[in-house]
């Protein structure tokens, strides 16, 4: 009788690891590039699935407080990993640490701060919200 409940023990530890080891699905619900800089720049955006590539582009932001937003890059959810790119820096944001039983879509806004620096935030969206 032990040997049983270690071996389905161990089958279940087994099993229970892999399922709970693949990130959360998630969708893009829109993306906003921020500029807070004099002087325009170059945006790149690329967004990842599970490693693959899924959408990628580039933007010119001018001058002052430009803003530019992108409704719904990729339709399908997925594992993604969305990442930015300007003036020699990057920036990425997984997506999977984002989500939860209630939120699967997730909108990300980047800025390129006055000061020279880069950063993002998320919001958390209805799924349908990336369509308006």
């Amino acid at each position: 009788m032990h040997r049983r409940t270690l071996f389905a023990t161990a089958v279940g530890l087994s099993f229970g690891g892999c399922l709970s080891a693949r990130p959360p699905q998630s969708r893009v619900a829109w993306i906003r590039l921020v500029s807070e800089r004099d002087e325009p720049h170059d945006v790149a955006v690329r967004i990842t699935d599970g490693g693959e590539p899924a959408f990628a582009d580039a933007y010119r932001l001018g001058a002052g407080r430009a803003t530019r937003r992108i409704a719904s890059p990729v339709e399908e959810p997925g594992r993604y990993v969305v990442r930015f790119r300007a003036d020699g820096q990057q920036v990425h944001v997984d997506l999977a640490e984002y989500v939860d039983g209630d939120t699967t879509a997730i909108g990300v806004q980047f800025v390129l701060h006055a000061e020279g620096t880069m950063g993002y935030t998320t919001e958390a969206t209805a799924p349908n919200a990336s369509r308006s």
